[in-house]
């Protein structure tokens, strides 16, 4: 492997280029915990694959430019891309993009509240009515209860009172 200047320069480049990645693939997950409240848990997990996501980035990146040989101008290259990244573009990609992603979630919402309009006007008119049903249903049901608790009630007693006699005999 030759070790000239270039090589050098453009493996530093690269490694810069590598820490703007690492820097948008860290927004990424910023922008959606921002976006979708999760629990806890489910935020432990995105931070393992962050990191799985980022090793996989800067193996990647050591073994395109450099042949797997690792050199520390490629730690700073990498350091240097993430804070370059984060003074000059992080803040603008995630306002944008929560914006935009906020954006289409009222679209959505809309479209869903203009799809179910019709089944809402439905609901209220029959509202009232099934209610009114509903409570009628209940009462019957109530005196069905009662006239099959005390026929039962009536009907053990009587088996009873067979159990009695045939004892008797």
């Amino acid at each position: 492997m030759e070790v000239s200047i270039t090589n050098q320069a453009y493996v530093f480049l690269s490694s810069v280029v590598g820490g703007l990645v690492v820097g948008f693939v860290f927004d990424i997950f910023r922008i959606l915990r921002r976006v979708v409240k999760t629990a806890n848990f489910i935020t432990y997990l995105e931070d393992i694959l962050f990191w799985i996501l980022v090793t996989i980035i800067i193996f990647t990146l050591v073994f395109v430019t450099n042949n797997g040989e690792l050199r520390w101008f490629e730690f700073l290259g990498v350091i240097l891309g993430v804070i370059f990244y984060n003074l000059l573009l992080s803040a603008y990609i995630i306002g944008i993009s929560v914006s935009v992603i906020n954006v289409i979630k009222k679209i959505i919402v809309f479209i869903v509240k203009v799809l179910l309009f019709p089944f809402a006007i439905i609901y209220k008119i029959f509202r009232r009515p099934c209610a009114m049903l509903g409570r009628f249903i209940r009462k019957i049901l109530k005196k069905l209860r009662r006239i099959f608790k005390n026929s039962v009630g009536e009907a053990l007693g009587a088996f009873k009172n067979i159990r009695k006699v045939l004892k008797k005999v």
